[in-house]
C-alpha cells in the first residue's frame, strides 16, 4: 500500500533527524489517510496528531494548531471529551502553545540584544560583526534555545533594565583580553557581589566541563571556533572561558540562580548544553548536528590530501 511506503519514508527521515522532509511526508500521509479511511476515522485522527505534534518543532504553529483543533473536534463528535484520545490531542495542543510562547520570547530577546549590540561603541571603531545581523541572530539563538523558559523570562527582565547588558558583557571581557582598555571603562562597569561571583563560578565549573567534552568529541569542529581557556586570550581572539564569564557577569543574580538550577538539572540528566548549543548552530547552518559537521570536515580534509597527492604525481 502507498501508506506503508510513506510510513517507511517517514521512519527513514526520523532516523536521519531530517524533520523538514518528515513533515512533508506527514502531510502526504494525512492526505492519503483521508482518502483511504475518511475524516472521521481513528487513522485520520492519529495522522492529524502526528503532523500537529511535529510541526511545532519547526515553528509552524498555526498549521499545528489547526490540525490539533480539527483532531479535537472529530474526537469530541465521535467519542466525547472524556477519553484518552481527547486528552492526548489536548496535551499536544498545549505543547504547541508553549512552544509558540517560547518562540515569541526568543524573538523579543534577540531583537533587544541586536539593538544594544549594533549600537555599541567599539574602541577600534565599528566592528564588521555589528552590521551582520543574520550571523548575530544565528549565534545568539543557538545559545538561547538551550535555556529553559523561566531563565529566559528573567533574562528578558534584565534586558529591560536601564543597563546595556551587552556593554557590561563586553566590558567585563576586556579585563582578560584587553586589560589596558579595561582600565578605561572599569569604573562604569558593575562591581559584582560575592554571591554573584559564587553563582558564576558554580555555573562555569559545570559548563567548562561540557565545553571540554565538546572539544574532545569534536576536535575538528571545535578548532574552528574560540580557544577554550582564558590563558589563550589575546587582542584578536577571546576564549570560551572569558566569553562565558563576561556573559554571566551581565546577568542579574536572579537569572544566575535560575540558570544554575537549570544546568544542575541538565547535568543530572547527562545533557551537555555546550554540545546542544553547537548542534543548534550546526542545524541553523543546514547541517544535521555536530557529528555531521565533524564528519564532513574530516572527509573534506582527506579529499584535499588526496587531491594534493595527485597534483604532485
Amino acid at each position: 500500500m502507498y501508506l506503508d511506503e510513506l510510513n517507511r519514508q517517514r521512519e527513514k527521515y526520523q532516523t536521519e533527524g531530517n524533520i523538514l522532509k518528515e513533515i512533508k511526508i506527514l502531510r502526504e500521509i494525512l492526505a492519503e489517510t483521508e482518502k483511504q479511511y475518511g475524516i472521521e476515522s481513528d487513522e485520520y485522527i492519529k495522522a492529524l496528531n502526528e503532523l500537529g505534534g511535529t510541526l511545532k518543532y519547526v515553528g509552524y504553529y498555526d498549521e499545528a494548531e489547526n490540525n490539533l483543533k480539527k483532531s479535537l473536534e472529530i474526537i469530541k463528535k465521535k467519542y466525547g471529551d472524556n477519553n484518552l484520545a481527547y486528552a492526548t490531542s489536548l496535551l499536544n495542543l498545549t505543547e504547541v502553545y508553549r512552544f509558540a510562547q517560547k518562540f515569541n520570547l526568543l524573538e523579543e530577546i534577540l531583537e533587544k540584544e541586536w539593538a544594544y549590540f549594533s549600537k555599541l561603541n567599539n574602541i577600534g571603531g565599528r566592528a564588521a560583526c555589528q552590521d551582520n545581523r543574520e550571523d548575530f541572530i544565528i549565534m545568539r539563538k543557538s545559545q538561547w534555545e538551550t535555556f529553559n523558559e523561566e531563565t529566559l523570562l528573567s533574562y528578558l527582565e534584565d534586558l529591560n533594565s536601564k543597563n546595556n547588558l551587552l556593554f557590561q558583557k563586553y566590558g567585563q571581557m576586556m579585563k582578560y583580553n584587553s586589560p589596558q582598555e579595561y582600565k578605561k571603562v572599569k569604573n562604569i562597569l558593575e562591581n559584582p557581589s560575592k554571591n554573584k561571583i559564587t553563582l558564576i563560578e558554580k555555573i562555569m565549573s559545570i559548563y567548562m566541563e561540557w565545553e571540554k567534552e565538546f572539544f574532545k568529541k569534536y576536535p575538528i569542529f571545535s578548532s574552528m571556533g574560540r580557544p577554550l581557556y582564558s590563558t589563550e586570550d589575546n587582542n584578536i581572539e577571546t576564549s570560551i572561558e572569558t566569553y562565558l564569564k563576561g556573559e554571566l557577569l551581565s546577568y542579574s543574580e536572579k537569572t544566575l540562580q535560575l540558570y544554575l538550577k537549570y544546568i544542575i538539572e541538565m547535568k543530572e540528566k547527562n545533557i551537555n548544553l555546550a554540545i546542544k548549543n553547537m548542534d543548534n548552530l550546526a542545524s541553523m547552518q543546514g547541517f544535521k548536528n555536530s557529528d555531521e559537521v565533524e564528519n564532513i570536515i574530516k572527509f573534506a580534509e582527506k579529499l584535499k590530501n588526496v587531491l594534493q597527492y595527485f597534483l604532485y604525481l
